[in-house]
């Protein structure tokens, strides 16, 4: 390789895609501290959101096509593009399953090392979403494709083994390797704009626990369950829970509108998607970060809630939930309406040790995850 290599990354880079981009955003800024050249490849529809670009990356986005209905991120200007620059870059490293990018760059031969990081789109939970297609996908392409990798990047040991078991032949080209973030304690955000601060400081009371969802607004996520366990324990007078859903749009973005309107005395704020000043400004406001997910390949979410030692309940999908629960970093319980109702029940009863659950959250994070 040479002494300054070229990679491009291929992922839909928008704040809706999640994970994957923010994977690609903390991994750039140190590929290119260390010289390598960063270009991304992004397929997009107009009313994404594009994620933030590290200096010295090359973002390169593309409009998504109309048989994108059909094959998932197809954009036929993606395709011109990189027959005329698939033979640039030393390295092509590959985002998620189930899109037209993952296949890209096995349907057009090049030069180039060829990674996948699966990003959890081999969980079951993924799998059962549009079955019958991700069926035929996978024989047609994925599988074969993901034989011809030079490495598969798993980033949970759940994941780890079901590539050794889909692929024994290729067990020496699997690496397991978690996701790491800068410390948002030690950044500077500069300060949220005056119109976000005067609305979280009109809905939330200081006198009450300020539970904060901030993920996208996808059903994967269990905001189902949150919902429907934070509606029964407003029937209780002495509860005092507020929630805060913050995120970009997604597939049940209709059904939390819908929830808040036909329970309109329930304490609860939906927010669209926020970033920097206002992101750290809602996680710094917050009692206590919820993540009722029934996916998650690796969660950067949850992650993030750890890094800045909030009291946490998270699912036992995330990717690194086994090593949270050992730790007793955060409450871990299984996505289903009575844990996660058991869960809130915890952390209000007045003997609730939350401090504990910080302090073990951040050195979690510390002692594991600092890029």
């Amino acid at each position: 390789m040479q002494a300054h290599p070229k990679l491009l990354h291929i992922c839909s880079y928008s704040w809706e895609t999640g994970g994957p981009s923010s994977f690609i955003y903390n991994h750039s800024k140190f590929q290119v501290s260390k010289g390598v050249r960063i270009d991304i490849a992004s397929a997009m529809y107009p009313w994404q959101n594009t994620y933030d670009v590290p200096e010295g990356v090359v973002l390169h986005e593309f409009p998504k096509s109309f048989f994108s209905r059909f094959i998932s991120e197809f954009s036929w200007s993606m395709i011109r593009w990189f027959l005329k620059h698939r033979n640039h870059y030393d390295v092509i490293h590959v985002h998620g399953l189930w899109h037209f990018g993952s296949i890209l760059p096995f349907l057009i031969p090049s030069r180039a090392k060829k990674v996948v990081t699966i990003h959890g789109f081999l969980d079951s939970y993924v799998m059962q979403q549009s079955g019958i297609v991700k069926k035929m996908f996978w024989v047609l392409f994925q599988k074969r494709f993901l034989q011809k990798a030079d490495k598969l990047h798993a980033m949970n040991e759940e994941e780890y083994d079901l590539l050794i078991n889909l692929f024994p032949k290729k067990s020496s080209s699997i690496e397991l390797i978690g996701n790491g973030i800068e410390d948002p304690l030690q950044k500077t955000f500069g300060t949220p704009n005056n119109s976000f601060i005067q609305l979280i400081e009109q809905f939330l009371d200081s006198s009450k626990q300020a539970f904060l969802f901030l993920s996208r607004k996808s059903a994967k996520k269990g905001i189902d369950l949150l919902l429907a366990a934070f509606a029964e324990m407003s029937k209780n007078p002495d509860w005092n829970g507020q929630l805060i859903l913050a995120g970009p749009a997604d597939d049940y973005s209709k059904e939390i509108t819908s929830f808040i309107s036909q329970n309109p005395s329930l304490q609860i704020l939906a927010l669209p998607l926020v970033s920097g000043a206002e992101k750290d400004y809602l996680y710094k406001k917050s009692n206590l970060v919820v993540l009722p997910s029934y996916s998650e390949g690796f969660s950067i979410a949850a992650l993030e809630a750890l890094a800045y030692g909030k009291c946490c309940l998270l699912s036992n999908r995330i990717g690194f939930s086994q090593l949270v629960k050992k730790e007793q970093a955060a409450l871990v319980f299984e996505p289903t309406y009575p844990k996660l109702l058991q869960q809130f029940k915890k952390v209000s009863a007045e003997n609730f040790d939350a401090n504990s659950l910080r302090q073990s959250a951040r050195k979690l994070y510390l002692d594991n995850f600092q890029s």
